[in-house]
């Protein structure tokens, strides 16, 4: 599964974290499981996969519905992430290719940037194990922005402080809802297969470039 890039006219990548720079989506299944467990939610982790899912305080009022205040759930919320980077720091490896990959982009003059929905300690946490974070110019998290995806505010905050738009422009995602926020915000995205499959995203083939299961099957023209 390969897809050709023309970066002719290419000005910017914008790449989401979690299962799209790294596949550490299980970490997080397992981070929720052992924390719902704890509130008094018993799941199996092939449910936690199919459900849980989004902000962490949404997911928190849609399994618990007015029970705990929001001071509550951000406690709730930093107890799961720190437990995540508990369970995942010695098996963290970026998706195969992805720092070749960034370093052609850069090498072309091309910024590259992450709007992630997590939040700022675990995208400081990936970056500095890493040690990419000098790859990036515009860092947002979930911090930065109201409203998570699928809405469009930290794909149109980017391109607001870039003044640029979203022809010269494309994203990497790895969801449907991180796929959705792009066509909310105009932009086309090549979907990183780590942790759904081609069908899952059924209705937003209009807003994809293309599948790839890792990064050594991205090739670019005029570089």
């Amino acid at each position: 599964m390969e897809i050709v890039i023309d970066i002719d006219k290419l000005k910017h990548v914008i790449f989401d974290l979690d299962g799209t720079i790294i596949d550490n989506m299980m970490y997080h299944h397992l981070a929720w499981q052992k924390t719902l467990d704890k509130l008094g939610k018993k799941f199996s982790i092939e449910h936690i996969q199919a459900h849980i899912c989004g902000g962490n305080s949404k997911i928190i009022e849609s399994e618990f519905p007015g029970k705990f205040e929001d001071r509550d759930k951000l406690k709730i919320a930093n107890e799961k992430e720190t437990l995540y980077r508990k369970l995942y720091k010695t098996h963290m490896v970026p998706i195969a290719g992805f720092i070749d990959f960034t370093r052609h982009l850069n090498h072309s003059r091309i910024d590259l940037h992450i709007a992630t929905a997590s939040p700022q300690d675990n995208l400081s946490f990936v970056l500095n194990t890493l040690n990419i974070r000098t790859e990036f110019k515009i860092l947002k998290h979930s911090g930065d922005v109201k409203k998570s995806k699928p809405d469009p505010e930290i794909y149109l905050s980017i391109l607001n402080e870039l003044k640029t738009d979203a022809s010269e422009t494309i994203v990497f995602e790895d969801s449907p809802t991180g796929v959705k926020s792009c066509a909310n915000a105009n932009l086309k995205a090549v979907v990183v297969l780590s942790t759904h499959k081609k069908a899952d995203f059924k209705g937003l083939e209009n807003s994809i470039i293309g599948f790839i299961n890792d990064y050594n099957h991205v090739k670019f023209i005029n570089i």
